[in-house]
């Protein structure tokens, strides 16, 4: 196929025409002539007039390159400061030209520090919101099975499909924990939004999977927003009772996220996406004890059928299982679904902690 403009070769990175264009260009101009070559070209007569006059002259040693830089610059960049300019940026990877000539006193503009960063492949590729979460990913991949928990409360009351068959006794709060690396789910329901049925679900939890843990409790963290169901109103252990719970009777750990930062919580959060997608616009009931019947199906299904294909296509209880061992996985993934509004095994009452006289002085 003929090539007939530059836009049709490979071009370097530098400003010279690559030396088969110049070539293609001597051949047409000797066919051609001048002005009808540099029309076809797209580049100007005289340029194409030197190409032939040193082809004609030379051979094909006058179309190569002979761009000559000068010979002197003054106000070029000394190699050892270039030196201490690659040392700071490998040193300090966040620093961007600015912040590297502010804090280091450097006496160039910041034009000519990028020039040395790029010039030394040393400059920042920005990371997309996928590379992001590949990353995450890894740094979950990394934890113990069954280490780390996030729970959340889901409100059912926003959902149409379930809205309409409230009257029948259904419960309006779904108390949600879910373990990061496997993903693994369990649940609770309530009529109510509680702190009282936020510590209830969690010490079900947290009992249920202690026997079979393969570490020790202190290993076990559990992760919650700021909500005043978990105490979020009072941050010490001595008066956040659902705080108290795990720390205390557990030996387990707690953290709050950071206010504003609901991506923190992200696992449990698309958990709730998904079960309301996947189940509950999908599902009709009879009554409460048929909710808890296809409820708990569900989750059977999510911890031991559905395949998390960002975890390598394996179940919960499959990732589980690698960790802590197949009879563990299955008494993890079996820990059923509660409702909270009839349990009575709880051992902390209805009591309201008040602070005292010299915290209120």
């Amino acid at each position: 196929m003929e090539r007939n403009s530059y836009t049709t070769y490979i071009v370097s990175k530098g400003k010279e025409y690559p030396f088969e264009f110049k070539q293609d260009a001597v051949f047409a101009a000797q066919e051609l002539g001048i002005k009808p070559t540099a029309r076809k070209f797209k580049i100007a007569p005289n340029t194409i007039r030197s190409w032939t006059r040193r082809f004609t002259k030379e051979g094909k040693k006058g179309l190569y390159d002979r761009r000559n830089g000068p010979r002197f610059i003054p106000n070029k960049m000394p190699a050892d400061m270039e030196e201490r300019i690659v040392s700071i940026r490998q040193m300090t990877k966040c620093f961007g030209p600015l912040r590297i000539k502010y804090y280091y006193d450097i006496p160039y503009s910041p034009r000519a520090i990028q020039r040395v960063i790029a010039s030394n492949k040393l400059t920042r590729k920005r990371r997309k919101v996928t590379q992001k979460r590949r990353d995450m990913r890894e740094v979950k991949a990394k934890r113990k099975s069954m280490a780390h928990m996030q729970m959340d409360v889901k409100y059912l009351t926003d959902i149409p499909n379930y809205w309409e068959q409230l009257p029948l006794g259904l419960p309006k709060f779904q108390y949600t924990v879910r373990e990061t690396k496997t993903g693994m789910l369990f649940l609770g329901y309530s009529n109510e939004l509680s702190e009282l049925n936020a510590r209830t679900m969690i010490d079900y939890v947290l009992s249920e999977v202690k026997p079979d843990l393969p570490f020790d409790m202190s290993q076990l963290t559990v992760q919650t927003d700021n909500g005043s169901e978990f105490s979020g109103q009072a941050r010490r252990v001595e008066t956040a009772p659902f705080v108290h719970m795990i720390e205390k009777k557990h030996g387990a750990n707690h953290v709050y996220i950071r206010p504003g930062h609901c991506n923190a919580n992200a696992d449990v959060e698309s958990s709730h996406q998904l079960i309301e997608s996947e189940f509950f616009d999908l599902t009709r009931f009879k009554n409460r004890d048929d909710f808890f019947r296809k409820i708990e199906s569900y989750r059977l299904y999510f911890n031991f059928r559905r395949p998390n294909f960002y975890k390598g296509g394996q179940t919960p209880q499959e990732i589980c299982a690698s960790d802590c061992g197949l009879d563990a996985s299955y008494n993890f993934s079996l820990i059923k679904t509660v409702d909270l509004d009839k349990m009575s095994t709880f051992s902390y009452q209805r009591v309201q902690t008040f602070p005292s006289l010299t915290e209120m002085i």
